[in-house]
Protein backbone atom coordinates (compact mmCIF):
# COMPACT_ATOMS: atom_id res chain seq x y z
CA UNK A 1 0.00 0.00 0.00
CA UNK A 2 1.55 3.04 -1.07
CA UNK A 3 1.94 5.82 1.89
CA UNK A 4 -0.59 8.82 0.90
CA UNK A 5 0.50 12.83 1.24
CA UNK A 6 -0.64 13.21 4.45
CA UNK A 7 1.29 10.62 5.94
CA UNK A 8 4.23 11.20 4.44
CA UNK A 9 3.83 15.09 6.25
CA UNK A 10 3.49 13.25 9.33
CA UNK A 11 6.36 10.97 8.78
CA UNK A 12 8.74 14.21 7.76
CA UNK A 13 7.42 16.16 10.77
CA UNK A 14 8.35 13.67 13.35
CA UNK A 15 11.19 12.64 12.29
CA UNK A 16 12.44 16.05 11.90
CA UNK A 17 11.85 16.20 15.87
CA UNK A 18 13.11 13.16 16.18
CA UNK A 19 9.93 11.59 18.10
CA UNK A 20 9.53 8.94 16.00
CA UNK A 21 10.52 5.09 16.01
CA UNK A 22 10.06 4.95 12.12
CA UNK A 23 7.99 4.40 9.89
CA UNK A 24 6.77 0.95 8.20
CA UNK A 25 4.95 0.10 5.31
CA UNK A 26 2.45 -1.82 6.66
CA UNK A 27 -1.35 -1.48 7.66
CA UNK A 28 -2.71 -1.04 11.46
CA UNK A 29 -3.39 -4.37 11.21
CA UNK A 30 -0.06 -6.14 9.69
CA UNK A 31 2.02 -4.17 12.07
CA UNK A 32 -0.22 -5.50 14.86
CA UNK A 33 -0.10 -8.90 14.62
CA UNK A 34 4.14 -8.69 13.63
CA UNK A 35 4.91 -6.98 16.66
CA UNK A 36 3.37 -9.65 18.99
CA UNK A 37 0.19 -8.15 20.01
CA UNK A 38 -1.46 -11.35 20.00
CA UNK A 39 -4.61 -10.79 21.86
CA UNK A 40 -5.60 -7.68 20.32
CA UNK A 41 -5.08 -8.86 16.72
CA UNK A 42 -7.19 -11.89 17.51
CA UNK A 43 -9.92 -9.98 18.87
CA UNK A 44 -10.11 -7.62 16.09
CA UNK A 45 -10.30 -10.79 14.00
CA UNK A 46 -13.14 -12.05 15.81
CA UNK A 47 -15.28 -9.06 15.57
CA UNK A 48 -14.39 -7.85 12.04
CA UNK A 49 -12.80 -4.37 12.33
CA UNK A 50 -9.55 -5.95 11.16
CA UNK A 51 -11.29 -5.44 7.54
CA UNK A 52 -11.73 -2.13 8.90
CA UNK A 53 -7.98 -1.08 10.19
CA UNK A 54 -6.91 -2.85 6.68
CA UNK A 55 -8.52 0.34 4.73
CA UNK A 56 -7.29 3.72 3.95
CA UNK A 57 -7.69 5.47 6.92
CA UNK A 58 -5.96 7.17 8.62
CA UNK A 59 -6.47 5.43 12.30
CA UNK A 60 -4.79 6.03 15.39
CA UNK A 61 -4.58 3.25 17.71
CA UNK A 62 -4.08 2.95 21.56
CA UNK A 63 -3.54 -0.78 21.67
CA UNK A 64 -3.14 -2.46 24.62
CA UNK A 65 -0.24 -5.21 25.25
CA UNK A 66 -1.10 -8.96 26.45
CA UNK A 67 -0.03 -7.59 29.52
CA UNK A 68 -3.02 -5.18 29.37
CA UNK A 69 -5.12 -7.70 28.40
CA UNK A 70 -4.24 -9.70 31.19
CA UNK A 71 -4.95 -7.35 34.00
CA UNK A 72 -8.95 -7.46 32.90
CA UNK A 73 -11.03 -9.04 35.74
CA UNK A 74 -11.55 -12.55 34.19
CA UNK A 75 -15.58 -11.77 34.75
CA UNK A 76 -15.24 -8.98 32.78
CA UNK A 77 -13.56 -10.77 30.42
CA UNK A 78 -16.03 -13.60 29.50
CA UNK A 79 -18.55 -10.78 29.09
CA UNK A 80 -16.76 -9.52 26.62
CA UNK A 81 -16.06 -12.35 25.17
CA UNK A 82 -19.83 -13.60 25.26
CA UNK A 83 -20.47 -10.61 23.53
CA UNK A 84 -18.96 -9.47 20.12
CA UNK A 85 -20.85 -6.06 19.73
CA UNK A 86 -20.04 -4.81 23.46
CA UNK A 87 -16.36 -6.04 22.43
CA UNK A 88 -16.38 -4.75 19.09
CA UNK A 89 -17.45 -1.15 21.22
CA UNK A 90 -15.00 -1.61 23.16
CA UNK A 91 -12.29 -1.63 20.42
CA UNK A 92 -13.30 0.69 18.54
CA UNK A 93 -13.13 3.20 21.62
CA UNK A 94 -9.65 2.17 21.43
CA UNK A 95 -9.61 3.96 17.77
CA UNK A 96 -9.47 7.53 16.53
CA UNK A 97 -10.17 8.27 12.60
CA UNK A 98 -7.13 10.27 12.51
CA UNK A 99 -3.40 11.01 12.76
CA UNK A 100 -2.71 11.77 15.93
CA UNK A 101 1.10 11.96 17.22
CA UNK A 102 2.08 12.59 20.99
CA UNK A 103 4.21 15.61 20.17
CA UNK A 104 1.62 17.74 18.25
CA UNK A 105 -0.60 17.52 21.93
CA UNK A 106 -0.10 20.02 24.30
CA UNK A 107 -1.99 20.11 27.89
CA UNK A 108 -5.11 17.91 27.48
CA UNK A 109 -7.09 17.19 24.14
CA UNK A 110 -10.43 15.49 24.02
CA UNK A 111 -11.55 13.40 20.54
CA UNK A 112 -14.16 10.87 19.70
CA UNK A 113 -13.42 7.35 19.22
CA UNK A 114 -14.73 5.11 16.23
CA UNK A 115 -17.42 3.92 18.72
CA UNK A 116 -18.37 7.23 19.23
CA UNK A 117 -17.48 8.20 22.73
CA UNK A 118 -15.19 10.94 24.15
CA UNK A 119 -11.70 10.06 24.74
CA UNK A 120 -9.35 12.43 27.06
CA UNK A 121 -5.91 12.39 26.11
CA UNK A 122 -3.14 13.89 28.33
CA UNK A 123 0.02 15.04 27.65
CA UNK A 124 2.86 13.73 30.27
CA UNK A 125 6.58 14.11 30.27
CA UNK A 126 6.95 10.31 29.38
CA UNK A 127 3.96 10.48 26.87
CA UNK A 128 0.36 10.60 26.98
CA UNK A 129 -2.10 9.62 30.16
CA UNK A 130 -5.28 8.44 28.60
CA UNK A 131 -9.23 8.98 30.36
CA UNK A 132 -6.54 9.09 33.75
CA UNK A 133 -5.96 5.64 33.74
CA UNK A 134 -3.72 3.94 31.03
CA UNK A 135 -0.21 5.25 29.56
CA UNK A 136 1.44 5.32 26.32
CA UNK A 137 4.77 3.29 26.28
CA UNK A 138 7.35 6.02 25.54
CA UNK A 139 9.35 2.74 23.50
CA UNK A 140 6.12 1.77 21.97
CA UNK A 141 4.56 4.76 20.60
CA UNK A 142 4.50 7.18 17.35
CA UNK A 143 4.31 4.49 15.82
CA UNK A 144 3.96 5.08 11.74
CA UNK A 145 2.67 3.06 9.43
CA UNK A 146 0.76 3.28 6.01
CA UNK A 147 -2.88 3.92 7.56
CA UNK A 148 -2.06 4.95 10.75
CA UNK A 149 -0.29 5.72 14.21
CA UNK A 150 0.10 3.09 16.59
CA UNK A 151 0.76 3.84 20.39
CA UNK A 152 0.87 1.02 22.73
CA UNK A 153 -0.96 1.27 26.10
CA UNK A 154 -0.61 -0.33 29.51
CA UNK A 155 -4.11 -0.91 30.18
CA UNK A 156 -7.39 -1.73 28.26
CA UNK A 157 -9.56 1.28 28.15
CA UNK A 158 -13.15 -0.02 29.97
CA UNK A 159 -14.54 3.54 29.93
CA UNK A 160 -17.57 2.34 27.47
CA UNK A 161 -18.92 1.05 30.43
CA UNK A 162 -18.39 4.41 32.63
CA UNK A 163 -18.27 6.80 29.56
CA UNK A 164 -16.84 10.77 29.78
CA UNK A 165 -20.29 12.62 28.33
CA UNK A 166 -20.35 14.99 31.56
CA UNK A 167 -18.98 18.89 31.86
CA UNK A 168 -17.61 19.80 35.10
CA UNK A 169 -20.90 21.81 35.43
CA UNK A 170 -22.54 18.95 34.62
CA UNK A 171 -21.26 16.46 37.15
CA UNK A 172 -21.07 19.42 40.26
CA UNK A 173 -24.93 19.72 39.43
CA UNK A 174 -26.03 16.03 39.09
CA UNK A 175 -24.42 15.47 42.30
CA UNK A 176 -26.52 17.07 44.70
CA UNK A 177 -25.80 14.79 47.42
CA UNK A 178 -22.48 15.98 47.83
CA UNK A 179 -22.30 18.91 45.64
CA UNK A 180 -25.52 21.12 46.18
CA UNK A 181 -23.59 23.86 48.15
CA UNK A 182 -20.86 23.72 45.67
CA UNK A 183 -23.47 24.01 42.97
CA UNK A 184 -25.08 27.61 44.63
CA UNK A 185 -21.57 28.87 45.05
CA UNK A 186 -20.75 28.35 41.66
CA UNK A 187 -23.62 29.68 40.90
CA UNK A 188 -23.98 33.07 42.62
CA UNK A 189 -20.69 33.66 40.81
CA UNK A 190 -21.43 33.00 37.24
CA UNK A 191 -19.03 29.95 37.30
CA UNK A 192 -21.33 27.01 36.47
CA UNK A 193 -21.15 28.89 33.19
CA UNK A 194 -17.54 28.79 32.94
CA UNK A 195 -16.79 25.26 33.59
CA UNK A 196 -19.54 24.21 31.43
CA UNK A 197 -16.88 24.67 28.41
CA UNK A 198 -12.59 25.41 28.38
CA UNK A 199 -10.36 23.10 30.33
CA UNK A 200 -10.60 22.79 34.01
CA UNK A 201 -9.56 21.47 37.79
CA UNK A 202 -11.93 21.74 40.19
CA UNK A 203 -11.09 21.16 43.67
CA UNK A 204 -14.69 20.64 44.84
CA UNK A 205 -15.11 21.27 48.94
CA UNK A 206 -18.50 18.41 49.85
CA UNK A 207 -21.28 20.34 51.21
CA UNK A 208 -20.20 19.40 54.79
CA UNK A 209 -17.09 21.73 54.21
CA UNK A 210 -19.44 24.17 54.03
CA UNK A 211 -20.92 24.29 57.26
CA UNK A 212 -17.93 25.19 59.51
CA UNK A 213 -18.02 28.64 57.08
CA UNK A 214 -21.86 29.63 56.49
CA UNK A 215 -21.66 32.13 59.84
CA UNK A 216 -18.10 34.11 58.93
CA UNK A 217 -15.93 33.61 55.45
CA UNK A 218 -19.28 32.57 53.75
CA UNK A 219 -21.72 34.01 55.34
CA UNK A 220 -24.14 35.28 52.86
CA UNK A 221 -25.42 38.10 54.98
CA UNK A 222 -21.44 39.99 54.69
CA UNK A 223 -22.16 43.28 52.57
CA UNK A 224 -18.68 42.16 50.77
CA UNK A 225 -20.15 38.66 50.23
CA UNK A 226 -20.24 39.04 46.13
CA UNK A 227 -16.80 39.56 46.10
CA UNK A 228 -15.69 37.09 48.57
CA UNK A 229 -17.96 34.07 47.23
CA UNK A 230 -15.94 35.40 43.76
CA UNK A 231 -12.54 34.90 45.20
CA UNK A 232 -13.06 31.79 47.23
CA UNK A 233 -14.68 29.94 44.38
CA UNK A 234 -11.86 30.75 41.87
CA UNK A 235 -9.57 29.50 44.22
CA UNK A 236 -10.92 26.09 43.50
CA UNK A 237 -9.99 25.76 40.12
CA UNK A 238 -7.23 25.93 38.14
CA UNK A 239 -6.61 26.40 34.29
CA UNK A 240 -5.97 22.87 32.22
CA UNK A 241 -7.39 19.45 33.44
CA UNK A 242 -4.87 17.74 35.59
CA UNK A 243 -5.54 14.36 37.52
CA UNK A 244 -3.32 12.62 40.28
CA UNK A 245 -0.45 12.02 38.18
CA UNK A 246 0.31 14.79 36.87
CA UNK A 247 0.55 16.60 40.40
CA UNK A 248 3.85 16.13 41.91
CA UNK A 249 4.32 16.79 45.57
CA UNK A 250 5.86 20.35 46.60
CA UNK A 251 3.56 21.23 43.09
CA UNK A 252 1.92 25.01 43.47
CA UNK A 253 -0.51 25.67 41.26
CA UNK A 254 -2.01 29.01 39.53
CA UNK A 255 -5.60 29.19 40.52
CA UNK A 256 -8.11 31.32 38.24
CA UNK A 257 -8.29 33.70 41.51
CA UNK A 258 -4.60 34.58 41.03
CA UNK A 259 -3.12 32.59 43.76
CA UNK A 260 -0.94 29.37 44.00
CA UNK A 261 -2.27 26.10 45.32
CA UNK A 262 0.21 23.60 47.14
CA UNK A 263 0.18 20.16 46.42
CA UNK A 264 1.26 17.98 48.81
CA UNK A 265 1.85 13.79 47.88
CA UNK A 266 2.78 11.33 49.90
CA UNK A 267 2.06 7.37 50.38
CA UNK A 268 -1.14 8.41 52.19
CA UNK A 269 -2.64 10.48 49.06
CA UNK A 270 -2.31 14.00 48.16
CA UNK A 271 -3.61 17.35 49.84
CA UNK A 272 -4.37 20.61 47.94
CA UNK A 273 -2.95 23.41 50.99
CA UNK A 274 -3.38 20.67 53.69
CA UNK A 275 -6.83 19.86 53.05
CA UNK A 276 -7.09 16.03 52.22
CA UNK A 277 -8.72 14.83 48.44
CA UNK A 278 -11.06 12.00 49.11
CA UNK A 279 -12.03 10.99 45.89
CA UNK A 280 -9.36 11.68 42.68
CA UNK A 281 -9.81 11.97 38.68
CA UNK A 282 -12.99 11.99 38.06
CA UNK A 283 -12.97 12.97 34.68
CA UNK A 284 -15.04 15.41 32.45
CA UNK A 285 -15.36 15.97 29.57
CA UNK A 286 -13.90 19.25 29.96
CA UNK A 287 -11.21 18.49 32.85
CA UNK A 288 -11.09 16.71 36.07
CA UNK A 289 -12.45 16.77 39.26
CA UNK A 290 -10.83 16.59 42.55
CA UNK A 291 -13.23 16.12 45.80
CA UNK A 292 -11.46 17.55 48.98
CA UNK A 293 -13.06 17.89 52.55
CA UNK A 294 -12.63 21.25 53.55
CA UNK A 295 -13.02 24.84 52.09
CA UNK A 296 -9.22 26.20 50.53
CA UNK A 297 -9.39 29.39 51.84
CA UNK A 298 -7.33 31.96 49.82
CA UNK A 299 -4.43 34.35 51.64
CA UNK A 300 -6.09 37.34 51.67
CA UNK A 301 -9.31 35.65 54.24
CA UNK A 302 -7.10 33.48 56.08
CA UNK A 303 -7.28 34.56 59.64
Amino acid sequence: MAIDRKVLATVVFVVTIGSCLGYEDKTVVQYLHEHGYHTLSKLLVDTGLNVTLNTTGPFTIFAPTDAAFARIPSDTLASLASDLHMLSSVLKYHVIQDYLLIPLINGVKNDTTLEGGIISLQRTPSGLLINGVAHTLPSQSDLVVNNGVIHSIDTVLLQIFHPITETLTQIIVREDQRFKDLAVAFLLVNMLTTLSSGDYTVFAPVDSAFVKYKDNLLSFDAPNAPTIYTKVMQYHVVRGGRTTSMLSDGQSLITLEGMSLHVTKDASGMKINNVTVIEADIMATNGVLHVINDILVPPDYRG
